[in-house]
């Protein structure tokens, strides 16, 4: 069996297409949103139509999910040859099943055929529309078989007994609903409340036998329930009074806060207050003060003293370097004594050369020889006797200025010693105020004088600290001790409300058990049922019991003879299924993996270290490429006869190349025996491989 072509007039997003079949592998390769579910969708339809639904859903409505966008005729036709022999199909859709057309053709000669009723796909594969899609189509991300009585009439070669093999799952859901009316979870059922009446039966037989044991049991369990209900109360009263002290304690936890800060405020003035007492709160100090403050002023003076005789030294020192200077010039002998020397030596000079020429004769160059050396004598003694007078006179300058000098250096050591007793005396004062800046003496005693002032100021703030303190505790003069010695509590709120409410429901249920056990006494008190009556209920209930008992068994092993016969009605194909699926395992593997089978219902096992897991153990690659084999095993032992058509939306979305490569290449080997159409985007799956 295989399809020719196919004509979409308007069929969900498709129009007026037409697409011829080949033999073998068809590979349609369109991209993402071309409307390759709705082709394949269209295929299905013109062999078993679109079902009648009244839901509103697209996803579960074909008909309303592929009404044509853009309007016109809903449907197309179909040419497929069966038997050697081509139909041609022609169905069209309206809004309701009612309003559908079909029309079978034989295509050689074009007139109608009657050879398929209207649902042509029944007869042909000998299957409905939804074994169909489970079996010959191959929807993308769902390869996985799913069994389906149908399938499974359809592999035992039962076609047309379908309804007598779903008798099964409707046989095994009455059985259990049978099955529940005597057993149900939770303790329920028919047996269990005969159960329940039985013992309530025995026990008052038991109370009946018993009677006067049962009393006295009753009332030492009163009187225990009594003595819990009298614990409960006592811990429900320290309870409430726990939760009292609690929903205080924030309003408490402010309040010491508040009084801590207030206590912490009056330590931190009086320890200040102490502290300036202990220095700046002596009688005399005000004195002492005034006293140490004259004795800075002095040393400032004597400070200026020391440096007016520095400056007077200086200066001093001055006078001297000038006076130096002065006498050093001094010293040059003057113009006149210059004179008569230079004469004296001319006039020498005169004579000696005129006494040499000897024209003047002897006296006259004598004469002027004698004068110019006693003009020289005379230059030299004037000099000597005028440096005589200068180097007298300098002398008696320069010891008066030394004197001075010295005398000023006196000073100064005068003025030292005295600087270093009034430091010493005021350094020794400061001491006891724990004054260590030496920087500024006066500026020390100031700040002395400014801290005996603050006293009395820091004492009016320990005052007011204290009054406050105490105003405080006279406010709050009722809950100062749990002021004072508040701790936080143990439990929250929440806790405590919860605690609460479990004394409450135990105290609850202690009531209930009370008034149990009152009704228990008073029942033992006024007892008038006969034993004999008793006894007999006790008999009817126990046979009721074994009745049920015996009705529970026989549905159970009902069950279990339909379940051994359903597997070994399911083991009929087994064999067939697994040797197509090792057949096309080793196809598609290229080697024969005896690790993996199928079970009866199409689920897929793997076998490793001595245990056999389910297929999601494998990567989802893996798991498609055995799903593909196990699909197409179930196509062979369906139609052992003439193959049917498969359709495939690009399944292999899960394979790596190299597993692309392989799973192609087993479709390739599928395709000698079956007509494919398969769908893709991907160029990858039509590379020289059938028609795209």
């Amino acid at each position: 069996m295989k399809l020719i072509r196919c004509y979409i007039e308007n069929f969900g997003k498709h129009k007026e297409l037409e697409y011829t079949f080949q033999d073998g592998l068809n590979i349609i390769l369109e991209e993402n949103g071309w409307g390759k579910t709705t082709f394949a969708t269209f295929i299905k339809a013109m062999f078993y139509g679109l079902e009648a639904t009244t839901k509103r859903s697209l996803s579960e409505n074909e008909r309303k999910h592929y009404l044509p966008w853009q309007g016109g005729s809903f449907g197309g036709s179909l040419v497929f040859e069966m038997k050697g022999k081509q139909y041609r199909i022609e169905r069209f859709f309206g809004e309701k099943r009612k309003d559908d057309t079909y029309r079978l053709f034989d295509e050689t000669t074009g007139l109608e055929s009657k050879d398929f009723g209207p649902c042509p796909g029944e007869e042909i594969f000998g299957m409905d529309a939804n074994t169909f899609e489970h079996t010959t189509f191959v929807p993308q991300n769902g390869m996985a078989v799913k069994s389906s009585d149908r399938m499974v009439a359809r592999l035992n070669n039962m076609t047309g007994q379908e309804e007598n093999v779903e008798g099964y799952e409707l046989a095994v859901s009455l059985l259990d609903g049978h099955m529940k009316e005597y057993v149900k979870t939770g303790n329920r059922g028919k047996i269990s409340d005969l159960q329940n009446e039985l013992t309530m039966v025995n026990d008052k037989l038991y109370k009946l036998q018993n009677r006067e044991q049962s009393y006295e049991e009753l009332q030492e369990a009163l009187k225990h329930v009594d003595e819990q209900k009298t614990e409960v109360t006592s811990a429900m009263r320290i309870l409430r009074q726990l939760t009292k002290e609690t929903s205080e304690y924030d309003g408490l936890k402010a309040k010491k806060d508040h009084y801590d800060s207030l206590v912490k405020s009056q330590m931190e003035a009086k320890s200040k207050l102490d502290m300036e007492r202990l220095f700046f709160e002596e009688p005399e100090l005000a004195s002492q003060i005034n006293a140490k403050k004259r004795d800075a002023e002095r040393l400032s003076k004597l400070e200026e003293q020391y440096r007016d005789e520095e400056e007077n030294i200086r200066e001093q020192e001055y006078k001297k370097d000038g006076l130096t200077e002065q006498f050093l010039a001094m010293k040059k002998p003057p113009v006149s004594t210059m004179i008569l020397l230079v004469l004296g030596i001319l006039l020498a000079a005169l004579g000696i050369f005129l006494w040499m020429e000897g024209e003047f004769g002897l006296y006259v160059p004598l004469a002027a020889i004698f004068v110019g050396i006693i003009l020289g004598i005379i230059g030299m003694v004037a000099s000597a006797t005028r440096n005589t007078k200068l180097k007298k006179a300098y002398d008696s300058r320069m010891m008066e200025l030394d004197a001075l000098i010295q005398g000023a250096k006196q000073m100064q050591r005068n003025i030292v010693l005295e600087k270093e007793q009034v430091h010493k005396s005021i350094e020794n004062y400061l001491v006891h105020f724990q004054i260590t800046d030496k920087s500024s003496f006066y500026a020390s005693l100031l700040e002395i004088e400014k801290k005996i002032s603050e006293v009395s100021t820091l004492k009016e703030h320990s005052d007011e600290a204290k009054k406050k303190v105490l105003e405080f505790e006279e406010t709050n003069r009722q809950e100062m001790d749990r002021i004072r010695f508040l701790t936080k509590p143990e439990h929250s709120l929440e806790e405590l409300s919860s605690e609460e409410q479990n004394l409450n429901q135990g105290m609850v249920e202690l009531m209930s058990k009370r008034n149990e056990l009152t009704r228990e006494i008073a029942a033992i008190q006024n007892m008038e049922e006969d034993e004999t009556d008793l006894l007999q209920m006790q008999e009817h209930i126990q046979e009721k019991i074994a009745e049920a008992k015996q009705q529970y068994d026989l549905l159970l092993l009902t069950k279990e003879f339909l379940k051994k016969a359903n597997e070994q009605y399911k083991s009929n194909y087994m064999g067939t299924m697994q040797e197509n699926f090792r057949k096309n395992v080793e196809i598609l593997n290229g080697a024969m993996m005896e690790d993996v089978s199928i079970d009866a219902d199409f689920g897929i096992r793997v076998r490793g270290g001595g245990k056999s897991y389910s297929v999601e153990a494998l990567s989802a690659g893996y798991q498609d490429m055995l799903a593909l084999c196990t699909r197409f095993a179930l196509v062979e032992a369906m139609f052992t006869g003439e193959k049917p058509f498969m359709m495939l939306d690009d399944p292999l979305v899960n394979l790596d190349a190299e597993k692309i490569d392989r799973a192609m290449g087993f479709l390739e080997t599928m395709a000698l025996r079956h007509q494919l159409i398969y769908f893709t985007c991907h160029e990858s799956r039509a590379q020289n491989r059938g028609k795209s």
